[in-house]
């Protein structure tokens, strides 16, 4: 993948405060100047999915964070990482770029189906082009919400091939927050990084009781 700072930049900046409160300022500072070697080289042993890609922010957001696991992997081990990652989202100001998404508003529950549909199609276009990106799936299985399915990802398969599987549970759980913070609800069976056949994503308004 093409190395872009301005990804390592975005997520750092909401975490310095903590790597420096938990290990001083001169121990944070080397972390994160380890960590960012690592990141770098991370994607360059990962798979070009596009840099245009819709998606590809999620994948630069795995190899941000596993770059600190990989420098520094007693340290950020599972349970490091979990307070890493709990540490950028009690960051309002991270958080907030988020929470601008309220699903419960119509409007903005067919901004984000568009979204993914967008995605979708950018990926199926080029996909001779990229052919390890995320692959869509979009069953019509329920009548509310939206429902899909990834019957391919990127992010468990690099973790798997590089020895990083254990981790990638940890990303799965992103998933909840970030539609939690949308005002919503995410229902999952399945995940690839547990060995199952897709992942599957049904979002639901949080407002919406016993949803079918």
């Amino acid at each position: 993948m093409k190395y872009k700072f301005s990804y390592w930049y975005f997520f750092v900046h909401y975490i310095k405060e903590y790597l420096k409160e938990e290990f001083g300022k001169e121990r944070a500072k080397d972390i994160i100047v380890s960590s960012k070697k690592e990141y770098r080289k991370l994607l360059n042993r990962a798979e070009d999915i596009g840099g245009r890609n819709p998606m590809a922010k999620n994948m630069y957001f795995a190899m941000v964070f596993l770059a600190f696991h990989v420098a520094y992997p007693e340290t950020f081990d599972q349970r490091g990482l979990e307070a890493l990652l709990a540490a950028l989202y009690r960051k309002k100001g991270f958080t907030k770029w988020i929470r601008l998404l309220n699903v419960n508003n119509p409007r903005h529950f067919k901004m984000l189906k568009k979204k993914l549909l967008k995605a979708a199609n950018w990926i199926d276009v080029r996909e001779a082009q990229y052919p390890t990106s995320w692959k869509f799936r979009f069953p019509d299985v329920h009548r509310d919400g939206f429902y899909y399915e990834f019957t391919k990802c990127p992010i468990a398969e690099f973790f798997k091939k590089n020895g990083y599987d254990e981790l990638t549970p940890l990303f799965c759980q992103i998933d909840y927050k970030n539609i939690e913070l949308a005002r919503g609800k995410l229902y999952r069976e399945k995940t690839l990084a547990t060995g199952d056949d897709v992942c599957d994503f049904w979002l639901v308004p949080d407002k919406v009781k016993n949803p079918r």
